[in-house]
Parts: structure tokens; C-alpha cells; sequence
């Protein structure tokens, strides 16, 4: 009966349909105690029939069948080519999450955003394909990754293991596409814990960070590793792939001949690495005229005068450098309500450098339309995809917005000003409190929702 209680527990990170699918999954095991059993090579691996039989990206999925044992190190799910999320396993049922486009892009009935696809189980050595396919149809919907609300525990394992206490916070991906998750304990022991999707699996990476909690992770080198803020002092913490994730706890400090005051720090956000230098940027609380330029392996800091732009310093920022023009530096300022932009760090004293680009600062609410006209609530986290599209987690609109390269702000999904926690298609999906906001290699948006306590998976098609 404990597999049975664990398994339960991992299924618990589904909503909607999925709740469903538990309440089926706890009657038909009270019947059925011969689930769970070890995976047999010798006897075959078999498929029946699986739940939904359509859907799109992130679509949460039962496959029924036989002896696929309870290993999720050892089962591997494959829509035609594409690797598929396990979730959990009870022998005979699979709990998977459908990839994102894995259709050959021959749809079978003339519909371009429709794909017949093949669905595979591979357990060791053996593997088994449905007869029927499933209907992969595209879409935009919001899932749960990982944790669920009203957890009080940090616990790492199986994505549907893990949990996390305190509030969700801060994101980042790194080049191989594994998650980074700052969940936030004010005074407690401040960790940061890896997701991999690849291997279903989460473990900690910085185990105590301390009582001020970790800010937004950056992303250095080329993706290879991190920088992350602590809330308080001229802290941060490092971790990199070449030293197998061991972390690194560092001050940075007034490089020679550079003016201590300014380099020392009450308050900092987010870093925001540029990719023309090397050195990843800070605008510190209460900086309105200069950013901080460090050096992430010596701790060295300039500063940066930016002469006449007033980065207006009184409101907390996170900050992203653009990737078609790594130059520009997007800055959401939370207490202001608006998204600013820094048009060229190379040239940081150019007149009219800083401009605000979207929004309407010091005038909370919400609106869509022109970003001149756009409103927006307590905006954090925020990512670019490879079109320059900019996403923001508008946090107390309870939503996720995005400006266009052309300045047209839209609601991606979330219901603006109604909190909550439902997943689902963007006209019911719910967030209470989105702070974080990261991007992977496919255009995979991961959300922080903090007061829900786990990682949202947003795919837009």
C-alpha cells in the first residue's frame, strides 16, 4: 500500500482532468492488488489503449497495458519520435505528458494544425506501439510540471515527488534544457534545486543558500552555467556545468579604482548577462544613474555611468539583454508597473538610452493593445523567444503578457485579476502570484507561480 500512497501523491500534481483520472486510479487499485508489479523481461511488454485520444502539447495522458514495472528510470515513452514526460507508473497504467509538436507534419485529414501520431512504450529492452494513434492537435495550454499548492516540505525525486515550501520564485534554463528553481524561504534555509525533464528527476543544488532568499538566476556561458542574486548585500551564489553544478558563494566587490559606495549593495533583483562581453549586469535598488558590470569569476565590479537616464532606482527590477540585439536591455520594474528599456549598453551616457516601452508607469491595472496604452500590475520575470517576442509574468494581474518586436502587448493566458490554481487552455487556466519566467530551447514557457508552490509549463504553439 506505500507504492500505492506514493503514487498517488505524484498524480496529485494534475488538476482538472487529471483529478479524474486519480479518483479512477484509487478505485480500480482497492480492486486490484496485483499492480505494481516488478518489470518481467521475459514475459512481453503489452499496450491496450490510452486517455485521451486527443489533445496538444502538455496534454496529461493515461496508457494503459502491461508489466511496465513501476521503474520510471527505466520506461521511456515516445510520441512517433519525440520523448514524452512519465510522470508515474502503477504497472499496468502509465501517467505521461505529451511533448510538444511531434508530428511529421503530414497530417492525415489536410488540417495543418492537426497530425495522427504513433504512440511508444519502451521498458529496457522491449518496446510496444498502439494500434490507434493519437490526434495531436496545436494549441496554447498551461500544465503543472512540478510541486502543487500547500506543500510545507522541500522534497526532491520524480517530477511527481517533488515539492517545495515557503514560495515559488525565480527560474532559469540552462543550455541542455534543465530548470532551475529558486523557491523562496524568507529567514529559512534558501536552496536551489535542478528539474530535469529528461530524466523526470529534481535534486538540490545549493542546499542553504542562507536567510535572504535567491532572485532571479541568470544564465552564463553560453547556457553552462549560472549566476544567482541573493536578496540582501553584494552576495551571489555560482554554480557550473564544467564543475559539475558544486556551488560557489562569492561577494563581488569594487573593482580597482572604482567607487565602493556604489558598488555596495542593500538590494538587488536580477543579473542579466550580455553576451558581447562576458560580464553580467546589475542595476541594484536605489541605482537611478549607473549599472553594475561584474565579472562572474573574480567578483570584480565597474561602474557603469549611464550620465542623464534615470534608471529610475526607487522600484525593484528584472532584467533580460535582448538576443537578436544583444545590446538592448529589457528592465520590468515592478513598483513602477511598466517595462523599460535600456537601448544600448555599449553606449550607456547616449541621450535617451532609457525609455519606457510598455506600460504606463505608476499606473497599475491591466490592458491589452498598443504598448503606449498597455497597463500592467507589479510586472517580474521576463524571457525572450527566438523571435524577440517578450514574456512577462504580470504578477498581480495573475498573468502571463507578452509584447510583440512591433509593441503590441497582449494576455497570453491567466484570467486578469481573478487568482487561483486550474490548468487548462488560456479561457480557464488560473495563476495566484506568477514571479518566475523561463524559456527552453523548444519555446517552452515555465512559470514560478508563487503562491501556488509549482512550476507551470506553458506551451504556446
Amino acid at each position: 500500500m506505500t507504492m500505492k500512497r506514493n503514487f498517488i501523491q505524484q498524480t496529485l500534481v494534475f488538476s482538472g482532468m487529471a483529478g479524474c483520472m486519480v479518483a479512477c486510479i484509487m478505485a480500480s487499485s482497492c480492486k486490484d492488488e496485483a499492480r505494481g508489479q516488478v518489470y518481467d523481461p521475459n514475459v512481453p511488454v503489452t499496450v491496450t489503449d490510452f486517455y485521451p485520444d486527443s489533445g496538444g502539447v502538455a496534454t496529461q495522458m493515461i496508457l494503459n497495458g502491461s508489466n511496465f514495472g513501476t521503474d520510471l528510470n527505466n520506461i521511456q515513452v515516445y510520441f512517433n519520435k519525440k520523448k514524452a514526460a512519465v510522470i508515474g507508473s502503477l504497472g499496468d497504467k502509465l501517467y505521461v505528458i505529451t511533448p510538444r509538436r511531434p508530428g511529421d507534419g503530414m497530417p492525415d485529414d489536410g488540417d495543418p494544425d492537426h497530425d495522427q501520431v504513433d504512440i511508444t512504450v519502451q521498458v529496457g529492452e522491449q518496446s510496444a506501439t498502439y494500434d490507434k494513434k493519437f490526434n495531436y492537435h496545436i494549441q496554447t495550454l498551461v500544465s503543472t510540471l512540478c510541486g502543487r499548492p500547500g506543500t510545507t516540505e522541500t522534497k526532491v525525486g520524480t517530477l511527481g515527488e517533488t515539492e517545495f515550501k515557503g514560495e515559488m520564485g525565480f527560474l532559469a534554463v540552462d543550455a541542455e534544457d534543465n530548470l532551475f528553481v529558486a523557491p523562496r524561504e524568507l529567514w529559512g534555509a534558501n536552496k536551489l534545486i535542478m528539474v530535469s525533464m529528461e530524466t523526470n528527476q529534481s535534486s538540490i543544488i545549493i542546499d542553504n543558500a542562507g536567510q535572504a532568499p535567491l532572485n532571479q538566476p541568470c544564465v552564463i556561458d553560453h547556457g553552462n552555467g549560472l549566476v544567482i542574486p541573493t536578496d540582501q548585500n553584494n552576495t551571489y551564489w555560482m554554480v557550473h556545468s564544467a564543475d559539475f553544478w558544486q556551488p560557489k558563494r562569492r561577494d563581488y566587490m569594487a573593482a580597482e579604482g572604482e567607487d565602493a559606495d556604489k558598488v555596495n549593495t542593500v538590494y538587488k533583483h536580477s543579473f542579466a548577462y550580455c553576451e558581447l562581453d562576458g560580464y553580467f549586469y546589475c542595476r541594484r535598488k536605489d541605482a537611478s544613474n549607473f549599472f553594475l558590470k561584474i565579472d562572474a569569476d573574480t567578483g570584480n565590479a565597474w561602474v557603469l555611468d549611464t550620465g542623464n537616464n534615470d534608471l529610475l532606482g526607487s522600484s525593484d527590477c528584472y532584467m533580460t539583454f535582448g538576443r537578436k540585439d544583444p545590446k538592448k536591455l529589457y528592465m520590468a520594474l515592478t513598483n513602477l508597473h511598466c517595462i523599460a528599456i535600456f537601448e544600448d549598453i555599449t553606449d550607456p551616457t547616449r541621450e535617451g538610452n532609457f525609455k519606457i516601452y510598455a506600460g504606463m508607469q505608476g499606473r497599475p491595472g491591466h490592458a491589452d493593445g498598443l504598448a503606449s496604452d498597455a497597463q500592467f500590475h507589479s510586472p517580474r520575470q521576463l524571457v525572450l523567444d527566438e523571435e524577440e517576442n517578450l514574456y512577462i509574468a504580470d504578477s498581480e494581474n495573475n498573468c502571463i503578457r507578452k509584447i510583440t518586436p512591433e509593441g503590441v502587448v497582449s494576455t497570453v493566458i491567466g484570467i486578469p485579476g481573478k487568482s487561483g490554481y486550474k490548468d487548462g487552455t488560456p479561457d480557464v487556466a488560473l495563476f495566484t502570484q506568477p514571479w518566475g519566467l523561463a524559456i527552453d530551447s523548444e519555446g517552452i514557457i515555465y512559470v514560478g507561480d508563487k503562491d501556488n508552490l509549482c512550476v507551470r509549463q506553458l506551451s504556446i504553439e
